[in-house]
């Protein structure tokens, strides 16, 4: 039995739902770990969120749009999938999850509407907005994610060392 949807009190189960009660919804427990995260100071996601202002600040200029093509062929490889499959319409893992790291930096670090992160995915916008938050939940309860997110920070970083 899952007990996210089994309407149980979980704030004696768990210490990451402290001081509040979650009732039958899983979205309703992803908004409010998302919520409590982001009054957290020390969030990961507020960290990368906090980089990426800083990455923004020294990127003006560039072209974003190309470097998110070529940041979407970088994670391809990373993860060793073909960039068609990352814009093809398979939900097999760890596709999603790729997704859902492209959505993530190409809207935090490059700046990207949603809408054109979509198109370079092949995605719909709405399925872009979940993803970005997904990414920043999953930043703050999984470490595996952070290592992987500091990779790609990385990356970014190496982008504006290049250009200068």
């Amino acid at each position: 039995m899952d007990i996210l949807n089994a309407g149980v009190d979980l704030t004696e189960k768990s210490p990451q739902y402290n001081n509040f009660t979650v009732f039958s919804n899983r979205k309703n427990v992803d908004r409010r770990m998302e919520r409590k995260m982001r009054n957290g100071k020390n969030s990961n996601s507020t960290k990368f969120e906090q980089k990426a202002i800083d990455f923004r600040a020294q990127y003006k200029g560039g072209k974003r749009k190309h470097d998110a093509e070529v940041f979407l062929m970088y994670l391809s490889q990373f993860y060793d999938v073909s960039v068609d499959e990352l814009r093809g319409k398979s939900r097999k893992q760890p596709l999603p999850y790729i997704r859902k790291v492209f959505s993530y930096f190409a809207d935090n670090y490059l700046d990207l509407s949603h809408r054109h992160i979509a198109d370079l995915i092949g995605r719909e916008r709405s399925t872009i907005v979940t993803n970005v938050q997904e990414m920043a939940n999953y930043l703050d309860f999984y470490i595996g994610s952070v290592s992987e997110a500091q990779t790609f920070d990385n990356y970014f970083n190496n982008l504006i060392k290049r250009r200068n």
